[in-house]
């Protein structure tokens, strides 16, 4: 190609070539060959090649033809478009799932994927484990530092900003809220006296708000759970929530705002993310910040980190359960700390935070604090409380990334109860895998880890969330209608052929018959509506056999299955002696049973083992459901003779009554 250029001048004008036109030489930058028909020079770099100079504003650009020299073929600069939605003009680049593109020309584009930058994970200053989050546009990953607040004991604050300090009063405060409101998102804790000897108060429960929604928890004495006033039941996934029961605790994540609240038993520990709240949080759990730690009171005064003991006064809201708060104080002056009760315990459970169990974590974190409130809770208290000031410890520990698993070191102090089938683990990274419509979804992750009740190792959830499953069933009948487990059918078109959806799929029982077909019709007795058996003669019974297939998944087998089949006697007559109806009634009965097993085989080339029981004889025996049987077990005897009444006889007097005394 050669170009030409004509060019207007702004200012001075000095002579250039080729940009006054005349044709340039041959350009030669994107390597064009008359062979290769798809090159194309860009109309930019020929531009800016031959006419890089600023005074010169180009109007177009016009290029010769390999094979028609000196006829140029003109382009305008405006025109030079790409066939996208939204059109693009030439060389503009954007970004569209996670590729940058740039337009050439018409239909013709440069791709570029987006090239990550290499993480390098970070320190967090409060020393809690760092969380890999996608960017903004979701084509790549970073880190994020979190804080964390908790409250545990009778109660003991640790804040966002890593202060520690105790308060001891029974109203609802503002534990977390946005300075700036932007996400509507506030948490009030509501304190009570917890024992009646003592006045120290224990964290009872959480009123969470977030863009526009209410969850209530309770786990102080009675457990409750509402949203919006309406009472609920974990799972639950609804109203920008995802709440899980794990055993004794509750996990509640916020998706929108990456935030999550675990609810122990009198404890609570909120986790918000820099992301979203950095320098932008208040209340009892002070702010999540990267400046030195502070006491802020509700106007927005700030004190010494030895002052929120007192600060946190002002933090009280109304409570229309609570009207003795309504003269509780605020703006209460810095105090001292007050010191710790001087009592020197036996050895007690405390003592595990300071030995083996939590070693690695205190080469990481001090643990001294955890170690305080658990003896100061057992001097003014002593009692199981002591265990929350654990708990707190290994989650601080879990933070960090250190599992300890303490428990089994406690007695059975501490103990974690699950129910039947669940497993308790220390530290899970994730929910349990569920079934959902017989599809497997995936649990959501925790953050930090978590304990709790878990399905076994290889299990997953059930569709209705109360027991472990090896996975999820898919039961369907022929007409596409789902099953659930325990339902039975026939086969539409073949009533020897039926159904019944177990916790391991469809099992298909295949009925067939071994039966006399030169049976006439009379003396036939139809066992279900695909079987039949000859009538027997009184008093014959015996065993039945037919094949049976039964089919597990992709396992099936073919066994010879067993029934009890016979005509046995009985009868009805009166009884002149007791002045009833007798009945004997006999049915045809199993008499000798055996275990037996088959193995089906699977189309991944296993085996799988079923157990079953083989009818070896039948024999003719009561009934023992007859209405008239039923009557006589429960029919208390009549006595065979009665013993008589005793006379009645009048008792003598305890006392004779004197005679009168006559004066002569």
């Amino acid at each position: 190609e050669s170009p030409t250029t004509r060019t207007s001048t702004i200012g001075t004008t000095t002579t250039e070539p080729y940009c006054n036109g005349i044709w340039s030489p041959w350009f030669n930058e994107n390597t064009p060959t008359i062979q290769n028909k798809g090159d194309s020079e860009l109309l930019e770099t020929i531009r800016y090649k031959l006419c890089p100079f600023s005074p010169y504003q180009i109007n177009d650009i016009a290029c010769e033809a390999v094979k028609f020299p000196q006829r140029p073929i003109k382009e305008p600069l405006e025109s030079c478009r790409c066939n996208s939605n939204p059109p693009r003009e030439c060389l503009e680049t954007w970004k569209e799932n996670c590729t940058m593109i740039t337009c050439i020309k018409g239909d013709t584009f440069k791709l570029d994927q987006i090239t990550c930058p290499t993480l390098i994970k970070p320190k967090c200053i409060n020393n809690i484990e760092p969380v890999k989050v996608h960017t903004a546009d979701g084509c790549c990953e970073k880190w994020e530092c979190d804080c964390e607040c908790e409250i545990w004991g009778d109660p003991h604050y640790s804040t966002f900003d890593g202060t520690w300090y105790d308060f001891f009063e029974n109203c609802t405060y503002t534990l977390v809220e946005e300075r700036v409101p932007k996400y509507n998102f506030s948490i009030l804790l509501d304190n009570y006296f917890c024992f009646s000897f003592v006045k120290k108060s224990c964290p009872r429960g959480l009123i969470i708000s977030y863009n526009g929604n209410v969850v209530h928890i309770s786990t102080g004495g009675t457990y409750v759970l509402t949203v919006n006033g309406n009472n609920v039941n974990p799972p639950y996934n609804a109203n920008d929530f995802i709440i899980t029961k794990l055993g004794i605790s509750t996990y509640i994540s916020i998706p929108g705002i990456r935030t999550t609240i675990t609810a122990y038993p009198n404890a609570f520990k909120i986790r918000v993310p820099e992301q979203y709240f950095l320098d932008n949080t208040q209340g009892q759990c002070g702010s999540c910040s990267h400046s030195p730690p502070q006491c802020i009171r509700k106007n927005g005064k700030a004190e010494p980190n030895d002052c929120c003991h007192r600060t946190a006064f002002d933090w009280r809201v109304q409570d229309s359960r609570k009207p003795y708060c309504q003269s509780a104080p605020t703006n209460v002056p810095c105090t001292p700390i007050p010191p710790p009760p001087t009592c020197k315990p036996e050895k007690t459970i405390c003592d595990l935070i300071q030995s083996q169990p939590f070693k690695q974590c205190r080469e990481k974190i001090n643990l001294n604090k955890y170690f305080k409130t658990c003896t100061f809770d057992h001097c003014v208290i002593n009692s199981t409380i002591d265990c929350t000031s654990l708990e707190a410890a290994a989650s601080a520990c879990a933070s960090v990334g250190v599992c300890v698993d303490w428990r089994p070191f406690t007695n059975g102090i501490c103990n974690y109860t699950c129910n039947h089938g669940f497993v308790y683990k220390p530290c899970q990274s994730k929910e349990d895998d569920q079934c959902k419509n017989a599809t497997l979804i995936a649990g959501e992750a925790l953050t930090p880890t978590e304990e709790g009740c878990f399905c076994p190792d290889g299990m997953l959830l059930s569709e209705d969330k109360s027991r472990c499953v090896a996975f999820c069933q898919n039961c369907r009948d022929q007409f596409g209608h789902p099953r659930k487990e325990g339902d039975a059918w026939e086969d539409a078109n073949n009533p020897c052929i039926s159904y019944i959806c177990t916790e391991f799929g469809i099992v298909i029982r295949n009925m067939s018959c071994n039966q006399d077909e030169s049976c006439p019709e009379s003396d036939r007795v139809y066992l279900n509506r695909c079987c039949f058996a000859c009538q027997l003669t009184q008093g014959e019974c015996k065993v039945n056999k037919f094949n049976e297939t039964i089919r597990r998944g992709y396992c099936e087998a073919t066994f010879e299955a067993t029934q009890c089949l016979g005509h046995c006697s009985s009868a009805t007559r009166y009884d002149p002696k007791r002045h009833r109806m007798e009945s004997d009634c006999q049915c045809c009965h199993e008499d000798k049973t055996k275990s037996m097993s088959v193995e089906l085989q699977c189309k991944n080339g296993k085996i799988t083992r079923v157990e079953y029981i083989s009818i070896k004889s039948c024999k003719c025996k009561d009934c023992g459901n007859t209405f008239q049987n039923m009557i006589n077990k429960y029919r208390k005897p009549k006595p065979k003779y009665r013993k008589p009444k005793p006379k009645y006889r009048k008792p003598k007097p305890k006392y004779k009554k004197a005679k009168p005394k006559t004066k002569t």
